[in-house]
């Protein structure tokens, strides 16, 4: 496969042999298959998607449509492209259960800002360019600040019973699970392994945290 800048023509030569190629071409074009939002004040609220495959949707290891950089709010040093297949901001009591997230060029599913009693329960993350779901919160002073007074921070969430694995295809600073900003969140059940990274990253202030990850090969 070979692009030519200056044609603006993409050229493909698969590797086959006999008759032409006759076959079609699929593309991913959206980095975000599902993106809900609203407000504190307005949450998007009372949604449930079950059942569903999310996969193909474009790679933003090295920027997106959505955001031109990854950021790293909070004390640390991790930094993540904010978006996502799913992608949920300003939400509350939405579900995602017993879907499956293959072959999605960043991040799974992706909460930032303001959410609250969502729930991602019994569903796959497998071959994600990126981690497969994210908690991040937005701090009131700027993004190095840790000050979640005003409340624009997941919390009460629960992730559970989930199977993620084959994450960080494209960027190598990912894991399964990451939080930052966030709270009072519920990580338990899930399992996780075959990652460039920890099962989760970085850092869990004041959530219940309890999943099996056979990348670190112990309980995380």
């Amino acid at each position: 496969m070979q692009f030519f800048t200056a044609a603006g023509k993409l050229y493909i030569k698969p590797n086959v042999t006999g008759t032409a190629w006759q076959h079609q071409v699929e593309v991913a074009a959206s980095e975000r298959l599902v993106s809900l939002i609203g407000t504190q004040e307005k949450p998007v609220a009372n949604l449930r998607f079950e059942g569903i495959t999310f996969t193909q949707s474009f790679p933003t290891f090295l920027g997106g449509t959505s955001a031109n950089r990854s950021m790293a709010p909070g004390t640390g040093d991790w930094s993540i492209f904010r978006s996502g297949a799913v992608y949920l901001e300003g939400t509350e009591h939405v579900t995602v259960s017993r879907c499956t997230f293959r072959e999605v060029g960043g991040n799974g599913l992706f909460m930032y800002s303001y959410n609250r009693w969502n729930t991602v329960s019994e569903s796959e993350f497998v071959w994600l360019g990126d981690s497969a779901v994210a908690l991040v919160g937005v701090p009131k002073g700027g993004l190095a600040s840790v000050d979640g007074t005003d409340g624009n921070f997941p919390s009460d969430c629960v992730i559970s019973g989930n199977h993620m694995h084959e994450n960080g295809v494209l960027t190598k600073q990912s894991s399964p699970y990451f939080q930052t900003v966030a709270c009072h969140n519920n990580i338990t059940n899930n399992v996780m392994y075959n990652g460039p990274r920890a099962g989760k990253s970085p850092s869990l202030p004041k959530c219940l945290c309890s999943c099996v990850s056979l990348t670190e090969g112990r309980c995380c």
